[in-house]
């Protein structure tokens, strides 16, 4: 059913979940979500209510409704504005270091973006990371989402660095919400996790250093309490800047300049 497998697939994008997520989501593999979304064959019944169950939507929108992606792009594009608002409280209200005085975009930032030079990147990943730039410059929320599931589907398709810019945009969102108040919810949590295991898989320093940054913050959360996953992060932070990740390096100078002051 071609209504169906756009459905499927408009809702997976609106959620910013990847293929290889949702299958395991369902137990299925993610040739099978591919095939329900290029209309090569249907879920099952009980599928059909997991998936409905995941998205918060009825059985009968799902397989019948039109589903577009604009109207279901609305509550992420929402909360990516809202982390994208100019920090207005200081960062020493939180107790977090004030790391937006940094310049993000220099080689020595906080928030590694892997270029497309540096991968064998194709148009979906250059297209996204102009949005992202772009995204950047212009504050424009709507190029931020739009950059966010291009790295998606680059993804998805084993452009496994997309995870890494995915990393740095949901970092960024979650870091300004945080500042903006302390308490704030954290709406990627499970998706960051996800990407973080990505990468980590691929042995990936990058995302071991975001891995780091998003402990010592408390911009995700697990089992442990918030001082031990600062310790765990400090830990990682520190191994990793003695194992010459440039990110690293450049961090601990930060703090321990800081700790001088």
């Amino acid at each position: 059913m071609k209504q169906l497998s756009e459905n499927i697939r408009i809702l997976r994008k609106a959620n910013g979940i990847p293929q290889e997520e949702l299958a395991q989501k369902l137990n299925v593999s993610r040739q099978v979500v591919s095939k329900w979304e290029t209309d090569k064959s249907d879920p099952p019944i009980d599928t059909l209510i997991s998936l409905a169950d995941i998205y918060g939507i009825s059985l009968d929108k799902l397989v019948r409704g039109a589903i577009t992606l604009t109207n279901e792009m609305y509550g992420l594009t929402e909360i990516i504005k809202q982390g994208d608002k100019s920090m207005k409280k200081e960062a020493d209200n939180v107790n977090i270091r004030p790391m937006v005085s940094i310049d993000e975009d220099s080689d020595k930032g906080f928030f590694p973006r892997i270029s497309p030079d540096k991968v064998n990147a194709y148009d979906k990943f250059k297209k996204a990371y102009n949005l992202d730039i772009e995204s950047d410059q212009f504050g424009d929320a709507d190029k931020r989402v739009k950059a966010m599931h291009l790295y998606l589907e680059a993804l998805d398709e084993g452009i496994t660095d997309a995870a890494v810019n995915m990393l740095r945009v949901l970092t960024k969102i979650h870091f300004n919400l945080k500042v903006e108040e302390a308490e704030a919810k954290l709406p990627f949590n499970d998706r960051i996790n996800y990407f973080i295991e990505i990468l980590e898989e691929a042995d990936n320093q990058e995302g071991r250093y975001y891995h780091a940054l998003l402990l010592i913050y408390g911009l995700i959360h697990t089992e442990d309490t918030e001082n031990d996953d600062m310790d765990n992060g400090i830990r990682m932070m520190y191994g990793l800047a003695n194992a010459g990740n440039e990110y690293a390096m450049h961090y601990v100078e930060y703090i321990e300049e800081e700790q001088k002051e």
